[in-house]
């Protein structure tokens, strides 16, 4: 048995994984769960199953997304009903609990368990997260988006129906063993390391979702079977009339707010040199007419198929830089989602498309269809400010295409334990107003351990104004919360200076500054050794 498969086998045997996934609503306060599956692998092996409907006790206005109709939750228990099944699950030895996307699912628990008011609380497990776990195993090339349907067709993983609960743990978990094949491959061997580097998060750690959540609303525009038919498989050879059909089908997606479309996006990446300019034609055809969410729902499907290295309308080239120079604008009018049209990045409480369009595009410039950033190409991206990338594409007026690809330049050299170069390139990104809000989080950071704490305050708080639905802006929320909350416990100490009389010059008492070459000082010395050949030195008149 090979080295690498001894490691795999070794991680495997390290936990019980619980991979577990949650299909919600939308109520007044937060969201409500109507579906827990889990799949639950030991030694490499499934164990168990969990499949379970339950009645969230409002009406279910989302089923577009998920299937689940008022009707299916009949007769099925309440949420306080299933407690002891998810406590069961995660109290035995050894468990790891195991989600894509974590923070919304441990969140939408723990919010279940505060609604109920009784003050049950989950078993405090580690958790590990499939979102944050590729790059920390040195998957190549990395995941396009965040997306499980995205992982998993990077990685071959078949979803036998996305956005079922046990469809997607049970996708979750095939994710799982394939990234832990990587890990052991790449040498990792310490399952707990892994979970330490992608944040040591725990099932208490992860707050509770928001009780005011405003991405969350009802579901428009449902799909019917006739447009569930569209979303066939784009045959490989694909040309001409197949391609413009499929950006037509994407585009009525659009106009549904369906839920599917970027599922179609990331299934058709083979093609996409050829489907983004199409895409990109019916953007900015059909951008004036465009009611809120169904933009949104386009700019989804665009930067999943966001080609690496270039756009190509046509037999022309264009690069990735000047396409968003020319499109943001456009991008950045369409109507955002509102109570009565959402997208379903918005209705899945995921970032708005649009406030992140910016990243999968910087993520291409960036990496120039590499795997990983060469030490090369991170000096192109961040050396000398006035030949590097990120000041061209800041005084371009690319701020955020800049912000990001400082960001990813950042995370790689801390991923090869070299703050020193982190840190130049966070400050350079700060000089040219390349705020990325990951970037503005390492800065606030690094002012702290400086002692700075009032500017790292002020810092974090001044770019707060202008927060999105990225979640990097969260991540900077909740850094300057827990800042401020420690600081209240251990507030900066006192001014320690030395008032004792005898350590205080008295008023008018002035010493010279002996080693001091300035004009004063010169004059100050001079003099004393006139009065000291006159004889009226310290000593005293003689």
């Amino acid at each position: 048995m090979s080295r690498a498969n001894v490691a795999y086998d070794d991680l495997l045997a390290q936990a019980r994984f619980v991979v577990l996934d949650t299909e919600t609503c939308p109520s007044g306060d937060g969201h409500r769960i109507v579906s827990i599956g889990a799949v639950v692998w030991r030694n490499g092996r499934q164990v168990r199953v969990y499949d379970q409907l339950v009645d969230p006790g409002v009406p279910i206005t989302n089923t577009d997304i998920h299937g689940i109709t008022d009707d299916d939750v009949i007769g099925a228990p309440d949420f306080g009903q299933v407690t002891s099944d998810v406590d069961a699950l995660l109290h035995e030895p050894g468990v790891v609990l195991v989600c894509h996307s974590a923070r919304f699912d441990v969140g939408v628990l723990n919010r279940e368990l505060l609604r109920l008011g009784t003050g049950e609380i989950l078993p405090d497990v580690p958790v590990l997260d499939t979102v944050t776990l590729p790059k920390l195993v040195g998957m190549t090339p990395p995941p396009r988006s965040r997306r499980l349907s995205a992982l998993c067709a990077a990685l071959g993983v078949t979803n036998a129906s996305p956005h079922n609960a046990v469809a997607d743990a049970t996708a979750t978990a095939a994710v799982l063993h394939a990234l832990l094949r990587i890990a052991a491959s790449n040498g990792h061997t310490d399952l707990s390391r892994l979970i330490a580097d992608g944040g040591g998060h725990t099932t208490r750690s992860i707050k509770p979702s928001s009780t005011a959540d405003t991405r969350t609303g009802p579901a428009t525009d449902a799909p019917d079977s006739a447009h569930l038919a569209t979303h066939q498989l784009l045959a490989t050879n694909a040309t001409g009339d197949a391609l413009d059909r499929w950006a037509d089908d994407v585009m009525e997606c659009a106009l549904r707010r369906c839920h599917l479309t970027t599922d179609k996006a990331d299934v058709a990446v083979a093609h996409a040199l050829a489907l983004h300019p199409r895409l990109t034609d019916r953007l900015t055809t059909s951008a004036p007419t465009f009611e809120p969410g169904q933009g949104a729902t386009l700019v989804a499907a665009l930067s999943a198929l966001a080609p690496t290295g270039i756009v190509s309308p046509g037999k022309r080239t264009t690069p990735i830089t000047t396409w968003w120079r020319k499109h943001k604008p456009t991008i950045d009018a369409l109507p955002r989602c509102d109570a009565d049209g959402r997208c379903p990045d918005c209705r899945a409480g995921q970032p708005c498309p649009i406030d992140v369009a910016h990243q999968p595009l910087a993520i291409a410039a960036t990496l120039r269809g590499d795997a990983r950033l060469s030490t090369a190409r991170r000096h192109d991206i961040s050396g000398h400010d006035s030949k590097s990338t990120v000041t061209r594409w800041a005084n371009q007026g690319l701020h955020d295409i800049a912000g990001y690809a400082a960001w990813l330049v950042v995370d790689a050299w801390l991923a090869d334990a070299n703050s020193g170069r982190a840190d130049d390139v966070i400050d350079q990104a700060m000089r040219f107003d390349a705020h990325d809000p990951r970037i503005i989080r390492l800065r606030a950071e690094r002012l702290t351990l400086q002692q700075r704490s009032g500017e790292a305050v002020t810092l974090a708080t001044t770019h707060l104004a202008r927060r999105t639905t990225d979640e990097g802006w969260d991540e900077l929320a909740d850094w300057l919360a827990r800042h401020l909350a420690d600081a209240s416990v251990y507030p900066t100490p006192p001014d320690r200076t030395n008032a004792s009389p005898r350590a205080v010059r008295p008023t008018g008492r002035q010493r010279a500054r002996r080693f001091n070459a300035s004009t004063d000082d010169a004059q100050a010395g001079s003099s004393g050794t006139q009065l000291r050949e006159n004889g009226a030195g310290p000593g005293g008149v003689r």
